[in-house]
Order: C-alpha cells, then structure tokens, then sequence
C-alpha cells in the first residue's frame, strides 16, 4: 500500500487496503507466531502452557464445584436472557477449582455466596437427619 496524499480522493479500494496493510506491518515478538490464513492473520503464541481456548458457560443457576481442574460460569440473573429464564445469579463471572467447597466470583462484587444449587437443601436435610 502507498501512504495516502493530501488531497487524494479517499475512494473504497484505497479504503480497503488500510487493515491489509496493518496486518502486514504487525511484526509478532518473541514466543509468538504469524501466521496467514487467506484474508485472516493469526498470532498464536509458541508456549507449550498455552490453553487451546476458554469456555465460559452461561447458568441460572451455580453448578457443583468441578471434581477436576477449574471451570468458569457467568451467571444469569431472572431478567437478562429468555433461554435462561428464572436464573438467580448477578450477572457476573465466577470461578472454581476442584477441592474448593464454593464458587468465587472473578471482580469479588457480589451478595451471592457461590454455594452451589441444591447444595443447600441437602445440607438441611443433613441436619434434619440427625
């Protein structure tokens, strides 16, 4: 691409050539790779830690504390989604690693507890039990 002149008409092809050229002047540092990918530019770190991605599940409700590794749950409240109608969460993310006893919310602004749905009830019945 060639810089733009003072008073060149800004037309959509010389437009165009703007993100193209970016990308291209984008020089990855070190541990990082660019790859190319057609019109997608790909930079991907070379780390062997690196996570293949993340996923974020959407709840109404706290599921059980994960038994293994960590998981992250944004969690609804009764007024946000029509799929999830009825949630009672305070729309934020929360977080759990497995051998905790509750979930944890990520910015720690909330009046929630993070005890999981229905952990409460048999708690109760526990003690009722005894």
């Amino acid at each position: 691409m060639t810089d733009f002149v003072k008073g060149e008409p800004l037309v959509a092809d010389r437009l165009n050539e703007i993100p193209e050229a970016t990308l291209a002047a984008i020089t990855p540092g070190a541990g990082l790779i660019k790859e190319q990918h057609g019109t997608l530019t790909t930079i991907r770190s070379t780390a062997r830690s690196t996570a293949a991605g993340l996923q974020v599940d959407e709840v109404a409700q706290l599921p059980r504390v994960p038994s293994r590794g960590a998981r992250i749950v944004y969690w609804y409240g009764d007024d946000e989604n029509q799929r999830l109608r009825g949630g009672d969460g305070d729309y934020q993310l929360w977080v759990a690693y497995a051998g905790q006893t509750q979930w944890a919310p990520l910015q720690f602004a909330t009046a929630r507890s993070g005890i999981p749905f229905g952990i409460e009830d048999e708690d109760e019945e526990t003690e009722n039990e005894s």
